[in-house]
């Protein structure tokens, strides 16, 4: 990534994303399912990184990218994307006793960590802010930031009480007072914060014991970081540092250069609550690297499988890099190793294979990237530009009427509350029993009252404008709306043709309980039909009938959803073979039905959900927000223009030319593959990665 042009790169791509991975790691190659934030603990750390000011939030995510997006935005970005690399979580969990999240404190106990054992974590200094890191909300910074809120306001209410009170022994004690309450405050925010920092860190080695095994082992590995030759900026573990020397250094011999960035080690709250899958854990240990994450976001399955649908379906092409090897992930570990020790890995036929084959994938993903970004018709494209500057505009203007409308409200209700307390004494009634007109009817109430009405004026003009927007995306979208409804066209015509009652058809898990059964059943109707024996029959008879009796309601679901009586035209019971069959073809009717609904989700999120065309304001910026996961279809088209980086050039994967000495292309691509090092582009759609590189054996050290 350019140093000009450099962008945000909180990659969300924390380990990567959600991920799958062959051992040791787990895979990032299979459907990923997860929900973001499964866990209380997941939750809690996101509301603190959310919560934390500018300072705070650079400590913990330095390695994050740069400028324009709000420090604190961008912990919560990265922090949201992180945890999306996995499709389960291992399991394994603290031993921890009491852990109690509020808003003033947080407890953690764990007797197997003893302050002894936590005094190494005072001496580690790479990356700068790794203290801060493990001390997550509670740190120096965040400590100093506290007592100087409470400074400020004893020195208000020192002020106030100057200004209100006569000189006097009542004013000196009033001013005692207040002093006296401030210390008392600033010595109890000091122990909190002194108490939250050894738990953290209490914590942090408790969970990395776990995944790297007893003392040092985790001092050990943390006093491994090292910064990245030529990435100003960028940690990494020791030995992704080095392989990343003699990535840079191949790449030198060729006349280019590695791409730069910051985003590389980065704990991201990972070391607190239930540890993640491993998968997750790639940036926390210093393993992971994100590049340009604008131009190269993540297409997940998190906030649903629309995008990728879209992308898949308007890119006409891959939207990951697909290889033919069954095992890339423990291939490129082998060829890091094979290449690390000196060999040529190009000389030999099956790497050259590899690479071929990778480069000619490469090259078919961008070439759907850029096809996607013309797949709607330019007069199109130019509508939808001009319905997102209105849809932005308005959205910029709402923030005011908004933040003034709530300010207002709370002085009606505090001007309400007076009034009924008022109107109660002089009619010696129960505050709850004075009408609300009255109330309103009250002078300064009433005033308030008129006071809001402009801006409820405004906000109405400013709402009909955003659903303006919204109404004109159904013609704005007709093309893409026709190449959806030649997706769903056919399915409902072998929908139809199935004949099959959809809402009959029992739960995927009662279908998987019946199937089971009907082998079984089926099993023992083929053997009777070979057996010639009365008493042999019987017995076979029986059981069958028996098998039969234990899913019977499911069987006749079965019948409701296939619209059959379950009899043969003789009077005897369908046989298990034919019960198989209807099986198979409630799954494909399933199977049909989720595909049909994805594409009508598709088109309704096209023609209705302004968010997921348009997406969010940044905050503090009178511009939409670019995001790193999961993007509006505006940035995906480059519509969301930037003139400080290159990143309204829209689609999923832009690599830079070939040209470009120190750039995220090819060349880059495949000498990080020969050195061990895998691309998050080359897992499956919905959790591809184009931003994310692991150094595979990195995960060969945990336990």
């Amino acid at each position: 990534m350019r140093t000009a042009t450099r962008q945000p790169q909180q990659k969300s791509s924390a380990n990567s994303t959600k991920s799958k991975r062959p051992q040791p790691a787990p895979s990032h190659e299979a459907h990923p399912l997860l929900r973001l934030q499964r866990t209380i603990g997941n939750q809690a750390v996101l509301r603190l990184l959310r919560a934390r000011a500018d300072a705070e939030a650079r400590s913990a995510t330095e390695e994050a990218p740069v400028a324009e997006v709000p420090k604190n935005e961008k912990q919560a970005q990265v922090t949201t994307h992180e945890l999306t690399h996995v499709v389960q979580q291992t399991g394994a969990t603290s031993p921890m006793i009491a852990r109690q999240v509020g808003t003033t404190s947080t407890t953690v106990r764990f007797p197997s960590v003893s302050d002894d054992d936590i005094k190494w974590i005072d001496t580690l200094t790479k990356p700068p802010n790794i203290l801060e890191q493990i001390d997550l909300g509670f740190s120096p910074t965040a400590e100093l930031r506290n007592i100087g809120r409470v400074e400020s306001a004893e020195k208000r209410d020192v002020a106030r009480i100057e200004k209100t009170m006569k000189p006097g022994p009542d004013r000196d004690a009033a001013i005692e007072k207040a002093r006296a309450a401030a210390t008392t405050q600033t010595d109890s925010e000091k122990q909190r914060f002194q108490t939250g920092r050894g738990d953290r860190r209490k914590e942090f080695l408790n969970n990395m014991r776990i995944l790297l095994g007893p003392d040092p082992a985790t001092e050990n590995h943390f006093k491994a970081f090292e910064p990245v030759d030529g990435s100003p900026g960028l940690f990494l573990h020791g030995d992704a540092a080095a392989r990343m020397k003699e990535v840079r250094a191949e790449l030198i011999s060729k006349g280019h250069d590695i791409p730069d960035t910051t985003v590389g080690q980065a704990l991201r709250g990972r070391h607190l609550g239930k540890l993640p899958n491993k998968g997750m854990l790639g940036h926390a240990l210093g393993f992971s690297i994100d590049y340009n994450a604008y131009a190269n976001p993540k297409i997940s399955f998190e906030q649903g499988h629309e995008r990728v649908a879209m992308t898949r379906l308007f890119s006409g092409g891959p939207t990951n890099i697909k290889v033919s090897q069954p095992n890339p992930r423990a291939f490129i570990e082998q060829l890091g190793k094979r290449t690390a020790a000196g060999e040529d890995v190009e000389k030999d036929v099956k790497v050259q294979a590899f690479l071929t084959e990778f480069e000619q994938q490469f090259n078919l993903m961008h070439a759907a990237s850029d096809q996607f970004k013309q797949s709607l018709p330019a007069a199109n494209l130019a509508d939808l530009r001009n319905l997102k500057d209105r849809y932005e505009k308005a959205l910029v203007d709402l923030r005011p009427v908004d933040s003034n409308l709530k300010a207002l409200d709370q002085k009606i209700t505090v001007a309400r509350n007076a009034a009924r307390k008022l109107i109660s004494g002089q009619l010696k009634t129960k505050p709850a029993d004075v009408p609300a007109e009255d109330i309103d009817a009250q002078e300064k109430v009433a005033k308030l009252l008129e006071d809001r009405k402009p801006l409820d004026q405004q906000k109405s003009v400013l709402e009909a404008e955003k659903e303006a927007v919204r109404t004109s995306l159904k013609t704005t979208f007709q093309p893409w709306l026709t190449k959806i409804q030649e997706k769903i066209d056919p399915l409902r015509a072998a929908e139809t043709k199935a004949g099959i009652l959809l809402d009959q058809i029992p739960s995927e898990a009662e279908l998987n309980k019946a199937v089971n059964q009907l082998k079984n059943i089926d099993r023992l109707e083929k053997q009777l039909a070979t057996v010639t024996n009365a008493k042999t029959s019987e017995r076979l008879n029986d059981s069958i009938n028996k098998l039969r009796a234990k899913i019977a309601p499911l069987l006749a679901q079965f019948d409701s959803a296939a619209g059959s009586s379950g009899m043969t035209p003789d009077g005897k019971p369908l046989s298990a073979s034919i019960r198989l069959e209807q099986g198979e073809k409630f799954t494909e009717a399933r199977l049909r039905r989720r595909e049909i609904d994805l594409w009508a989700s598709l088109a309704k999120n096209l023609t209705e959900n302004t968010r997921f065309v348009f997406g969010d304001l940044e905050d503090g910026k009178s511009r939409l927000r670019l995001e790193s996961m999961d993007p509006s279809v505006a940035q995906l088209l480059g519509l969301l223009d930037r003139s400080d980086r290159k990143t309204d050039e829209g689609g999923f994967f832009n690599p830079d030319p070939d040209t470009e000495k120190r750039g995220f292309n090819l060349l880059f691509f495949k000498t990080m593959v020969k050195h061990g090092f895998q691309p998050g582009a080359t897992w499956q759609a919905g959790s591809t990665d184009p931003m994310h590189f692991d150094f595979v054996e990195g995960w060969s050290k945990l336990k």
